[in-house]
């Protein structure tokens, strides 16, 4: 966004979203040394920038693994790697050819009937079906490697607006481990971890940032931890929440956290409310 940059660094005028909201945006390898840096929970990352020692990882590991492209949304471009046999594969065509994105995984026969009608649709459209989309980057050289955390059912969802925090959770796919666009979404308040909030605040202090969505799962231990960030959701299932809970930097300890019981609210309201706040306040 050149022309963002030009406006906030050259002109000094508040943008949205600010260089502090979206300097991490679609890179996880950044949020990745962002979490450490902070010390903030995550599943244990590798990270690798050659193949002999992405190889040598996936030949001494144990598996489930893992494996993320810098972008994606809705669990695009993230796969398990199942054993080694897999994850040498994949890694082979990372660091050789590359990919502009990673093969879509599905159990279910039905849907690899779906992606081979529609790739003979396009072929007789005179469109080549192996044309990556323009929202694809081209991913080449670098490998990331996560912690797979099993026995989780869903993942928590929580949007931090400056003092302001929604969260809901989303159940996973069936026969699948990723809940990043299920649409299977659960918006019981009562059921939502408030160390997750507490995280989520922290973090969007540290990084000053206008709005943030992190995502939670819970290890086998019960602790909460971040498996990525974004700066864009559907603000339509924040709306739908039946409360979001503000923060008191007055308020003692646990006490902090104040729940508000509003339904339906306006995100969209909300943050060019502060946007517009921003500008009033900001010096000439």
């Amino acid at each position: 966004m050149p022309i963002l940059h030009a406006i906030e660094h050259g002109l000094r005028l508040p943008v949205f979203p600010s260089w502090n909201t979206r300097w991490h945006f679609e890179d996880k390898i950044a949020q990745t040394e962002m979490f450490r840096a902070l010390d903030i929970p995550h599943p244990e990352t590798w990270v690798f920038y050659d193949e002999a020692s992405a190889l040598a990882f996936a030949r001494s590991t144990d598996y489930p693994k893992v494996l993320k492209l810098t972008s994606g949304v809705q669990s695009r471009n993230v796969m398990l790697l199942r054993d080694q046999q897999h994850a040498e594969s994949v890694l082979k065509a990372v660091f050789r050819r590359g990919l502009h994105r990673l093969p879509r995984q599905t159990d279910k026969p039905h849907h690899e009937a779906l992606r081979r009608l529609r790739r003979s649709l396009s072929a007789l459209k005179g469109i080549n079906p192996d044309l990556p989309d323009r929202r694809d980057y081209f991913h080449y050289g670098y490998a990331l490697i996560q912690e797979f955390i099993p026995e989780n059912t869903h993942d928590t969802r929580v949007a931090v607006i400056r003092d302001r925090a929604f969260a809901f959770r989303r159940r996973v796919r069936e026969n699948d481990f990723r809940a990043s666009g299920s649409g299977l979404i659960d918006w019981a308040s009562d059921s939502i971890d408030p160390r997750m909030l507490s995280i989520a605040f922290e973090l969007s202090e540290a990084l000053d940032s206008q709005t943030i969505a992190l995502d939670f799962v819970v290890d086998t231990d019960h602790t909460p931890l971040v498996i990525e960030l974004t700066v864009t959701y559907a603000s339509w299932a924040l709306n739908e929440a039946p409360a979001y809970w503000k923060k008191d930097v007055n308020a003692p300890g646990d006490q902090h956290l104040k729940r508000i019981d509003q339904s339906p609210v306006s995100v969209e309201t909300m943050l060019v409310d502060d946007y517009i706040d921003g500008i009033e306040t900001a010096p000439l």
